[in-house]
């Protein structure tokens, strides 16, 4: 074996180069293969059988491209057809030379066959030696056996070169065969394409002709084709025609088969259609035309009759499919896919909001356990500040009417209700009861309208008679109002009394304050009074289409609904305002207010109070404004016919004695608040003074401490004229008469009031005790000779007196008259209780002689404040004033000095203090 090859060699070349490239040589370059003779060489050649198609495109193409390929075997592609080509045209011109050349060859083989038999025989017979009888290697016999052999290969060879023309004409004679059956049956063939055409046009009409001739005639073809082949293969003789028996089969199998692709194919564009329009018809936005007058629904309810009679029309006879049927089932089940996709939404979402809410509020210095934000509150009472002092004047001020109007219309606006994060977690809720009333509810509303009018038997459909898309609707309906009810109600025992808004926050965003709670719970409590009627109304409609459902349970049902979500809307409501009630002490800021427009004034008083008392007032009077409209305006709106009373017209009686019980905690919870502010700043007060180390004075103490009389006028405003007010709002809105009962909360504010001012007292009174205690001390054990004695009015009284002006220049301004009276008889009293207590301890003293001088302070204490209408001392203090006379005149027996000379001394002190001491002023 040599190394060498011929280079000219056709199969070494690559058929899918661009240029002539002998794969031989470069593989024996690149060391692939190691000579011409190598096996692995056989892989690369396409002619071989041990082709590798991945060895060839990895090695020899390893670094051409797919383009190039491609363009490559086009090109080839084209070539094999040309040469194709040219060898049919070689066979078909030569054919008849080859019938002949092939009988020719035939004949002489036969012929020599027959020769050879007979001398064959000759032989066997005669008696001369032979030798082939012998198997004897005889010369002419060898020369016949070569001859018998050469004939044999020559039989051979004709037959495989007969055999490609064979196949070709046999080809040949089935495509005609074809060709005629096909022009025979042009309908069919032509079918595919024309529904084709017909779907892109639009044109239904002729779709369904055609669909329908060639069911019909599909079944005639098949039976009549299978008749004539029958008819033809009964008519040939299976022996005498076998090669007629053998067209016949061929070309039966090659038009069955034709028959079967197109049949396919048109079944297959049938479907397709099948389930386009019936999903057309299925995301139909249908619900059937209340009215001609409407052309959209008139031309919508046409498109769905059309598309139903087009479904009918493409299903087979017999079909137990009712689309009509499927539509309405399909309505139902994807209202029901829709509602549970958007209640699993809600819960995501909302669970989500409320962690968020726990993790940013919780990171807030001011975060506090429960609580909420008030300055909103505040904000909201602000706003209404602003419009009073830009549209009224002191001459103009608004009356009672405008100003509660003015608050309801602040208070309930939808601006500044909460942090932005808690009304995002608002819209939640607030969103998915949009979607049950404006989506959902639509939707139920269109099924209803459908099912009544296709099963009504007078329009010619029934379409649902065992009563099964009645009952996947009532289905639906439990389904819905138990996903509704499950927001609302935890099915957790909650102490309305006590309850917090912790307790609700299956709905109620955490940290939510009473505005944001009751501005929304009210929009979504008549949401749900709205849906739920309708769906009630729905079930009943759907029930008396059969008398087989009794809808009473379901309605009664829905109202059971509706009171319980009724009930956990209100004490969420009143959990949030009580909560916001005992939290208002975070507003109080002793901002005073000078009453511009005599609010809560009359001609008798007039004291200073705080702005969270209008805040106060404005704030319960707005909550029990929407409280009443959410518990007494219960009427659905004029979308509904309200055939079936679903949502009850009035509260019920546990409702309406919660909301009193939560209105009188409300009340209570707020001076509570109030006073914990008292405290709290009392606390601070005490502990600035621990750490300034002040001494005790008692003038800067006042007015270090002016919250306390600002805490008590709040409070005696309260009593007087706020909480009156609102019982009196609350007793129109709810109809009640707690106004003229004896209430527990006026003794309640009493009691508060009473224990500010005796802490305002205790101090004024330790001072003047200090004062009276400092004088007795230093006097007692004093002997003066009676020469010495000097009448003359002590010092100690003036400087109690003029404690008494610092007072009521402090005090007086901020308070009513009847506060400040009080205040002044009580220091009064104290004061000669406190002189007494000493002048009686004095008596031990025997030296003493100076009591005409204390019977002189007595009398000058008195007559300081005789000439005030408001500060004259009351009778229980004349009293004290009468025994503290004798007490004196019991002591000191004969005095030393004259009257005349007391009553000038009296007299000139009360004259030199007059414009100190003027008390009127």
């Amino acid at each position: 074996m040599t190394n060498t090859y011929d280079n000219n060699d056709d199969d070494y070349y690559d058929p899918l180069s661009k240029r002539p490239k002998n794969i031989v040589k470069e593989l024996l370059d690149r060391n692939i293969i190691s000579s011409i003779h190598d096996p692995n060489l056989s892989k690369f050649l396409i002619n071989s059988k041990q082709f590798d198609s991945k060895q060839y495109l990895s090695i020899i193409h390893e670094n051409s491209s797919i383009d190039d390929l491609n363009v490559s075997l086009s090109f080839l592609e084209r070539n094999i057809e040309n040469q194709t080509s040219e060898l049919k045209a070689v066979i078909n011109d030569n054919f008849i030379n080859f019938i002949n050349s092939k009988q020719a060859i035939d004949n002489v083989l036969v012929n020599f066959k027959n020769s050879k038999s007979h001398t064959q025989q000759e032989r066997d017979k005669s008696k001369v030696f032979n030798p082939s009888r012998h198997k004897t290697n005889v010369k002419n016999d060898s020369l016949s056996s070569e001859l018998e052999e050469s004939l044999s290969n020559l039989q051979i060879a004709s037959d495989l070169m007969m055999r490609p023309i064979e196949e070709h004409s046999l080809k040949e004679l089935k495509i005609l065969k074809l060709i005629d059956f096909i022009k025979e049956n042009k309908f069919f063939f032509d079918l595919p394409n024309n529904l084709l055409k017909y779907i892109s046009s639009n044109n239904h009409n002729q779709f369904i002709d055609d669909y329908h001739r060639f069911l019909k005639e599909k079944d005639e073809l098949m039976e009549s084709k299978s008749r004539r082949y029958q008819r033809a293969l009964d008519s040939l003789d299976p022996i005498k025609d076998a090669n007629r028996l053998k067209d016949l089969e061929i070309e039966h199998i090659v038009c069955t088969n034709a028959l079967s692709r197109i049949f396919n194919e048109v079944d297959n564009i049938i479907n397709e259609y099948r389930k386009k329009i019936y999903q057309e018809l299925i995301t139909m936005d249908h619900e059937v035309g209340l009215g001609d007058e409407n052309n959209n629904d008139k031309n919508t309810s046409e498109k769905f009759i059309s598309f139903v009679d087009t479904v009918y029309q493409l299903d087979n006879e017999g079909s137990t499919k009712n689309p009509i049927h499927e539509f309405l089932v399909v309505q139902l089940n994807t209202l029901s896919k829709d509602l549970d996709y958007q209640n699993n939404k809600f819960d995501a979402k909302f669970t989500m909001m409320q962690r968020k809410l726990l993790d940013y509020i919780g990171s807030l210095v001011d975060h506090r356990e429960n609580g909420s934000f008030m300055r909103y509150i505040n904000e909201k009472y602000i706003s209404i500040e602003e419009i009073l002092k830009t549209s009224f004047t002191t001459t103009s001020a608004p009356s009672k009417e405008q100003r509660e109007k003015l608050v309801i219309e602040s208070f309930e606006s939808s601006d500044n209700l909460d942090l932005s994060i808690i009304n995002e977690t608002w819209l939640i809720l607030i969103n998915y009861m949009n979607y049950l009333n404006d989506v959902f509810l639509k939707n139920i509303d269109k099924f209803v309208n459908n099912y009544l009018h296709y099963t009504r038997v007078e329009n010619g459909f029934n379409i649902d008679p065992d009563g099964k898309i009645r009952d996947l609707f009532l289905s639906l309906m439990k389904d819905s109002t138990s996903r509704l009810v499950k927001i609302f109600n935890n099915n957790e025992l909650v102490d309305q009394m006590t309850s917090l808004p912790e307790n609700y926050t299956h709905f109620l965003p955490y940290y939510t304050n009473s505005l944001s709670t009751v501005f929304y719970l009210t929009n979504i409590s008549k949401k749900i009074d709205l849906w739920l009627t309708r769906i009630g109304e729905n079930i009943v409609i759907i029930g008396n289409t059969s008398k087989n459902v009794d809808t009473n349970k379901f309605v009664h049902k829905l109202r059971d609904y509706s009171n319980l979500i009724d009930q956990k809307i209100l004490e969420a409501c009143c959990s949030t305002w009580v909560n916001d009630c005992s939290q208002f002490y975070d507003l109080e800021n002793w901002e005073k207010i000078n009453d511009n427009y005599e609010v809560y004034q009359t001609k008798d008083s007039k004291s200073i109070y705080t702005k969270t008392m209008r805040v106060l007032e404005s704030y319960e009077t707005y909550i029990l404004t929407k409280l009443s409209q959410l518990v007494f305006d219960k009427k659905v709106d004029a979308t509904t016919t309200e055939k079936v009373r679903i949502v009850a017209s009035h509260p019920n009686k546990r409702i309406l004695v919660s909301i009193e019980i939560q209105f009188m905690r409300s009340m209570n919870v707020l001076i509570d608040s109030l006073m914990k502010k008292y405290n709290l700043e009392k606390e601070k007060n005490t502990i600035i003074s621990k750490n300034t180390s002040e001494s005790v004075d008692v003038n800067n103490n006042l007015e270090h401490e002016i919250f306390k009389i600002l805490t008590m006028n709040n409070f005696d405003l309260l009593s007087n004229f706020i909480y009156p007010r609102i019982i009196k709002k609350y007793d129109l809105l709810f109809k009640k008469d707690l106004l003229n009962q004896t209430l527990k909360l006026y003794s309640d504010i009493d009691k508060a009031s009473l224990t500010i001012f005796d802490d305002v007292l205790m101090k004024e009174k330790e001072w003047i005790q200090t004062k009276v205690f400092k004088h007795f001390n230093k006097i007692n054990g004093k002997y003066v000779s009676s020469n010495k004695f000097k009448l003359k009015i002590d010092g100690f009284i003036y400087e109690i007196l003029i404690h008494f002006i610092k007072l009521i220049h402090i005090v007086k301004p901020l308070t009513g008259v009847e506060i400040f009276q009080n205040m002044i008889n009580e220091l009064q009293t104290f004061f000669l209780n406190s002189f007494l207590n000493n002048l009686r301890d004095l008596k031990q003293n025997e030296g003493f002689k100076e009591y005409g001088n204390l019977k002189l302070d007595v009398y000058f204490f008195v007559e300081v404040f005789d000439p005030s209408e408001i500060f004259r001392l009351n009778d229980y203090c004349m009293n004290m004033i009468t025994i503290l006379n004798k007490e004196i005149e019991e002591i000191e027996g004969n005095p030393i000095y004259s009257q005349r000379d007391f009553e000038s001394v009296l007299n000139e002190g009360l004259k030199n203090s007059e414009n100190e001491f003027e008390f009127n002023k």
